[in-house]
């Protein structure tokens, strides 16, 4: 394999790692939330959105 389709393998590779990721975020019944650097949230599945906040008052 020349070097042109090894970074071809490499493209579906990282293409299908990132459906197979965005697939389990969104069918996950479990609340996902995804903080930026400094705490925010910034996204957050349907399971999160249901009860935005299940842990305040923990």
């Amino acid at each position: 394999m020349g070097l042109k389709g090894k970074y071809k393998s490499d493209e579906v590779a990282v293409q299908e790692a990132i459906e197979r990721y965005t697939t389990l975020f969104n069918r996950s019944l479990d609340a996902v939330y995804l903080p930026d650097l400094e705490g925010r949230f910034i996204d957050a599945n349907n399971a999160g959105c249901v009860n935005p906040f299940p842990m305040v008052g923990l």
